[in-house]
C-alpha cells in the first residue's frame, strides 16, 4: 500500500517498485481525485547474478535466456570506459506465467519507430542490470550486445518471426520499439545497444495481419 501525499500534476503517475534481491518493476497509475486506485505489481527474484572482468567478454545464461556483452564495451554514467569487475543481474520473464501482467513493467502499450502509440502483445522479456564500483554501467555508444529470449513451447508454433524488440524507457514509463529479433533454436535472438528491460513484442495490428 502507498499514499501520495503531495499534489500530483497530470493524471498518470509513474511508480518504481524496488527491493534488494528482486528485479525492479515499474507501473503507471491514473490518479483520480478522492478515489482509491489499485495497482497490481508483482516482483520477481533476480534470476542470476555474475561478476566478471569488464575487459573480457561477459556471457550470462539464465532461465533459458542469454546475454553476451563484448569486453571493453561498458561505460559509467559519464561515458568513461569501465575496466574493473562488473556485476550483471539478469532475470527472464515467461509470458505464460499466470502473474505476467503484474510482473510486466508499465502498460501493454508501446511507441513504434514511427512514433505511433499501439497496444502490444508480449512473447517474453528480460531484465538486465549492470553495476561496477557502486555505479550503474551500460554499453558505450556504438557497441551492441547479443540477447536471447526463450519462447515457451506452448506458444512457439504461433510465435512471429521476425518480431520487433522494445525497451522499457524508465524516464517515461513507456515501451519503445528498437530493433528486431529472429527465432533461432526456440528463442528470439537479437542485438541491443543499451540495457534495461528488453521485450519481444508485436503490435495488435501486426498480430492480426500475421
Amino acid at each position: 500500500r502507498f499514499l501520495l501525499e503531495e499534489s500530483v500534476f497530470g493524471n498518470r503517475v509513474f511508480l518504481l517498485f524496488e527491493e534488494t534481491g528482486y528485479a525492479d518493476n515499474f507501473k503507471v497509475v491514473e490518479v483520480v481525485t478522492d478515489e482509491t486506485r489499485e495497482v497490481n505489481a508483482v516482483m520477481a527474484p533476480i534470476g542470476n547474478t555474475v561478476s566478471m572482468d569488464a575487459s573480457q567478454t561477459i556471457s550470462v545464461s539464465f532461465q533459458g535466456a542469454k546475454v553476451e556483452i563484448p569486453g571493453g564495451s561498458l561505460v559509467d554514467e559519464d561515458g568513461t570506459i569501465f575496466n574493473g569487475t562488473a556485476t550483471v543481474e539478469t532475470t527472464y520473464f515467461n509470458p505464460t506465467d499466470p502473474s505476467y501482467s503484474g510482473l510486466f513493467p508499465g502498460d501493454f502499450i508501446g511507441i513504434t519507430t514511427s512514433g505511433e502509440e499501439v497496444p502490444i502483445e508480449s512473447y517474453g522479456f528480460i531484465d538486465v542490470s549492470i553495476e561496477g564500483a557502486g555505479a550503474k554501467l551500460n554499453l558505450k555508444n556504438g557497441s551492441v550486445a547479443d540477447i536471447q529470449i526463450p519462447i515457451p513451447t506452448e506458444i512457439l508454433s504461433n510465435a512471429p518471426d521476425p518480431i520487433p524488440l522494445w525497451y522499457f524507457d524508465e524516464e517515461t514509463g513507456v515501451w519503445q520499439e528498437e530493433g528486431s529479433a529472429t527465432i533461432q533454436g526456440g528463442a528470439y535472438v537479437g542485438q541491443v545497444a543499451h540495457f534495461s528491460q528488453w521485450n519481444a513484442d508485436i503490435s495488435f495490428a501486426d498480430l492480426i495481419s500475421y
